[in-house]
């Protein structure tokens, strides 16, 4: 439970900077909100107050639940991202995530990896994708 409220807080002033930039958003997640529990979320890109608020009410409405391993929906949208800026907010990391980063940064996309743990020695790393590990001891 702490690693998802985690996970909406990041999220949250990721959207929040954006909105504030006038940057154009969108908002991803391979889970659900309690509005309907077997869809995924993939929003349109917009900008504006009313694109924004729509944005924080998903977020205030995500349940704890994967519809969807999150390797299959990146995969599945991965054609959908390019030319932005794609932050990853995950709890899981291993070689396959810093794979996935590398692919979407091939389509002129900036990408970094929020990693909702510490940091281990087993875990990858790449000088190709700025990682960061946000977790405590």
């Amino acid at each position: 439970r702490e690693v998802i409220e985690l996970a909406i807080k990041v999220s949250t002033t990721i959207l929040n900077k954006g909105f504030g930039s006038g940057m154009p958003i969108r908002f991803a997640t391979n889970g659900c909100t309690v509005d309907d529990e077997n869809a995924m979320i993939f929003t349109d890109t917009g900008k504006g107050q009313e694109h924004y608020m729509s944005l924080l009410e998903i977020l205030a409405k995500i349940k704890l639940k994967n519809v969807r391993d999150f390797m299959t929906f990146l995969n599945g949208h991965i054609d959908e991202i390019t030319n932005t800026q794609v932050y990853i907010v995950t709890a899981y990391y291993g070689e396959d995530i810093l794979e996935m980063a590398k692919r979407i940064q091939k389509s002129s996309n900036t990408v970094k990896v929020l990693v909702l743990n510490t940091f281990t020695e087993d875990m990858p790393l790449s000088g190709d994708v700025e990682v960061f590990f946000m977790g405590r001891k």
